[in-house]
């Protein structure tokens, strides 16, 4: 499974979700690791970041290294809010 979110520093972060690791994992994360540099040396495409969780018990650590973007404030207008 991959999850994209943007996170604090702007940049976009793909997680991947593994449970176990195989030598195709490693060359795919090789290439990953190579896209990601790209795409930021790149500059047009925002900054990206990647990580990857083998195991439930390290998704706190990732996501701390990864703080979410702030969420904005949404104005909420029409059916249901208090300016109708």
């Amino acid at each position: 499974m991959i999850v994209a979110r943007k996170v604090a520093n702007g940049a976009t972060l793909t997680l991947e979700v593994k449970g176990q690791d195989t030598p195709q994992d490693k060359a795919k994360r090789a290439s990953l690791e190579e896209w990601t540099a790209a795409v930021n040396e790149h500059g047009g495409f925002g900054r990206w970041a990647w990580a990857v969780s083998f195991s439930p018990s390290d998704l706190a650590t990732i996501l701390a290294k990864h703080p979410a973007h702030p969420p904005q404030q949404v104005a909420r207008r029409g059916f249901g809010s208090d300016d109708e």
